[in-house]
């Protein structure tokens, strides 16, 4: 069995990351300041946005893909546009997630990495708007395992990987 935990990084001037406590399920959050964010950067009197998401079990080689939930939230009294979303996931012991895990949906077929990361300038990016004062769960992401029959996937047997989330957005719809 496989199993996902979550990190989140925002933008608009602060970083978070969420880890999943293994005992509980529960999300537990840490704070560290970042220059990432809007180009108005730190301290622009504006809030970040956050990226949570949930746990997602079961995990298996071929298996169905499952559904990813991930959540924007937007404390500020300004709408805010996403124009990156970039999902990283780690590689744990030996396991090389890029190889074995596919993140689709928002019109791309692999969302891991920099290179795969979501932009709002891209031909066909559907237009992601946080309301102000509120929240998008963004649509249509999901999760699968590949079953590679060239090379074991031994590796990856018990392994738990943990997503991480960093975006930037603008003011406006």
């Amino acid at each position: 069995m496989y199993a996902l935990f979550a990190t989140a990084g925002i933008g608009l001037g602060r970083e978070l990351a969420l880890r999943a406590d293994p005992g509980t399920g529960a999300i537990v959050l840490a704070a560290s300041n970042t220059t990432a964010g809007n180009s108005g950067g730190v301290g622009n009197g504006h809030a970040p946005f956050t990226i949570a998401s949930t746990a997602v079990t079961g995990l298996q080689p071929g298996g169905a893909a499952k559904p990813l939930a991930l959540t924007l939230t937007n404390t500020d009294n300004s709408p805010y546009q996403v124009l990156t979303l970039q999902i990283d996931v780690n590689n744990p012991n030996g396991c090389v997630a890029a190889s074995n895990l596919v993140i689709g949906g928002l019109g791309r077929v692999q969302l891991i990495g920099s290179a795969n990361a979501y932009s709002s300038a891209a031909a066909g990016a559907p237009k992601l708007v946080i309301p102000k004062n509120g929240h998008l769960d963004v649509p249509g992401l999901s999760i699968r395992m590949l079953d590679v029959t060239t090379r074991s996937q031994d590796a990856c047997k018990n392994q738990r990987f943990t997503l991480s989330y960093s975006g930037t957005a603008t003011q406006g719809n």
